[in-house]
């Protein structure tokens, strides 16, 4: 055993003694604070609840508490150190984002196009803990194309939702401190006083991915200010070589006016009157009943899994759904769980064939990491990865050639063992036309079952359109043509390491399209990318769970601002417009309740 598979393979150990750690010591001061009310719920009063401490939930529950009083409920607590780590973050994911003690797990139901090496099921995993997926994911930072949004404003009928409009809910968000590829553009696009410190990963071969895309006729551009089919640098969430959450940034940092969080805390319903007013939650801290009551309103903000969830939980989404669960109809709504957005990709390993590389020692780079704390240095304090925007040949048919709907991102697997002189390129589809469905597990709840991982079933249904397939195929040829077939990488003498090309797809022709689509239908996965279970759309679409201001048809004072409003996802990571999304919603609040700061503070207290 090597000294980074040494290091690495203890990661899960420290992420349970944290997790278990940070969770008695919250257990034992939740005893101490409830001991008075003699085993009965004290029922506590806010102006807002926020439900879910995710990317968006951190960061309404942040802003809002600027002005108000407000209770963050989270089901998990604090993230584990592992978690911040630059590298270990973009690297070891997978090994941070399948621990179940910092993550639900849910199962899909069978799929019929895809995880068929794991009989149909497909297994994900959403972080559970403060600043939720965002606290482990890549921190990869892109908007989408400003096409996206535009898009939304004319689903929905309401400008406010397109890009221009929606570029100051981006700016609000950033302290962005990276070089752009026109600096011209610096204060026009991007935000400089921000709580969301964004930088820019320049790995060393960036210069080599530039020229590989410009023999492909592609420029290096900015893939944020206004992204095009282009290849380019990632933009980062990062400070001082930690990944930063919307909990780090809107809530961890502030010195006053934070929000009161109640951690290991599920929601269990929503509070309805019988006039469908919503006027508080139920839910269970460290397994104990509580009460509270919101004067103003109650926002779902529990992702794209957990918010349909909670509807679903308290008398909101299809009659037939709820009636099958014997929960009392509040409000028939069939889209609750419907149009589930996601990301698919084929993970392609390179090998690299070139005697004169090496791996920079890994006990230099844990000093350089580590000598300075205040100035953290070395491969361990980036991510090092770039990407590429690609509109295929469907795009280019519908007459979209400047809204990529491909993202071809490149990372180098330094300090791996079971991966030596190996680099990662990721085909993912940006603009799937297949949609799934997030279900309701009826026969687990009425069996009593209450983790949100029991109660969900999702159904992907990647590749129902079949031209979805057709252009990960293109992004996967592309891959290869990058690799294998530019000037620019010629050096590492890269080859396509096809061992983990399944048995049941190798009888096929060598790299055809039947050989590539057999593989996705046994290996892709996800991005983690979900989006679209609670869309917002007009008053005539039967399938909207919002209106344009996030607002719950038919329920007063109820909203759902987090990834599940999305009317369709965006071409790219969803962390940064999950936040903008936040943003806009914490807007609506303000113009609704007329509220000003409080005296002698500012937006970034």
């Amino acid at each position: 055993m090597d000294l980074t598979t040494f290091v690495f393979s203890g990661l899960p150990v420290i992420i349970q003694h944290y997790a278990d750690f940070y969770k008695q010591r919250d257990l034992d001061s939740t005893l101490k604070e409830l001991e008075p009310q003699q085993g009965l719920p004290k029922i506590q009063e806010y102006d807002f609840i926020v439900v879910g401490g995710g990317t968006a939930g951190c960061l309404v529950a942040g802003r809002l508490s600027n002005r108000f009083s407000v209770l963050l409920l989270e089901m998990g607590g604090d993230p584990p150190p592992p978690v911040y780590p630059a590298f270990i973050g973009s690297k070891m994911a997978y090994d941070i984002r399948s621990h179940p003690s910092i993550n639900e797990i849910y199962k899909s139901i069978p799929q019929l196009t895809s995880a068929l090496d794991d009989d149909g099921i497909a297994t994900v995993h959403a972080g559970r803990m403060l600043g939720g997926t965002g606290s482990h994911n890549a921190n990869v930072y892109n908007r989408g194309s400003p096409l996206d949004f535009d898009n939304w404003a004319k689903l929905l009928g309401d400008q406010t939702w397109d890009y221009k409009n929606m570029l100051k809910h981006f700016t609000d968000s950033e302290n962005f401190v990276g070089p752009l590829v026109n600096e011209r553009q610096r204060y026009e696009y991007y935000g400089q006083h921000g709580p969301l410190r964004v930088d820019v990963d320049l790995p060393e071969y960036l210069d080599t991915w530039i020229l590989a895309g410009k023999e492909l006729g592609y420029n290096y551009s900015d893939p944020n200010a206004y992204q095009t089919p282009s290849f380019t640098a990632q933009s980062v969430s990062l400070r001082n070589g930690l990944r930063e959450s919307t909990y780090d940034a809107f809530i961890k940092r502030k010195l006053i006016w934070k929000p009161t969080i109640h951690r290991y805390s599920q929601a269990e319903k929503i509070l309805i009157d019988d006039n469908n007013n919503a006027y508080g939650v139920a839910y269970t801290r460290h397994g104990i009943p509580q009460i509270a009551h919101a004067k103003k309103e109650v926002i779902v903000s529990a992702g794209a899994f957990g918010s349909p969830i909670l509807l679903t939980k308290s008398g909101i989404g299809s009659a037939d759904v709820l009636q099958a669960a014997k929960i009392p109809v509040k409000k028939d709504m069939p889209g609750v769980g419907k149009n589930l957005w996601d990301h698919v990709m084929l993970v392609l390993p390179f090998r690299r064939n070139d005697s004169s590389h090496r791996d920079p020692n890994f006990e230099e780079e844990l000093k350089k990491f580590q000598r300075n704390p205040s100035n953290r240095q070395g491969y361990l304090a980036h991510q090092r990865r770039t990407q590429g925007f690609v509109a295929s040949a469907r795009a280019k048919a519908d007459g979209e050639g400047d809204w990529a709907d491909l993202q071809i991102q490149l990372a180098d697997l330094l300090f791996r063992e079971d991966y030596p002189d190996t680099v990662v390129l990721e085909a993912c589809l940006g603009r799937p036309k297949s949609v799934g469905e997030f279900l309701f597990n009826t026969t687990a709840y009425l069996a009593g079952e209450t983790a949100n991982g029991k109660l969900g079933l999702s159904n992907f249904k990647y590749f129902s359109d079949p031209t979805d397939m057709d252009v990960v195929v293109e992004g996967i040829n592309l891959c290869i043509k990058i690799m294998e077939g530019t000037q620019a990488f010629k050096p590492g003498r890269y080859k396509l390491d096809e061992s983990h090309i399944p048995q049941a797809c190798q009888g096929l022709p060598r790299r055809s399209a039947e050989m590539w689509k057999c593989a996705l239908q046994r290996l892709a996965t996800t991005l983690w990318h979900w989006a679209g279970t609670c869309k917002m759309g007009k008053d005539s679409d039967a399938m909207a769970v919002v209106n344009s201001k996030m607002q719950v048809f038919g329920i007063t004072n109820l909203r759902v601002i987090d990834a599940s409003v999305m009317p369709k996802v965006t071409n790219s990571n969803v962390n940064a417009p999950t936040m903008a999304v936040a943003q806009k919603g914490v807007e609506e609040i303000f113009r609704k309740h007329h509220s000003f700061p409080k005296e002698g503070m500012t937006e970034e207290d």
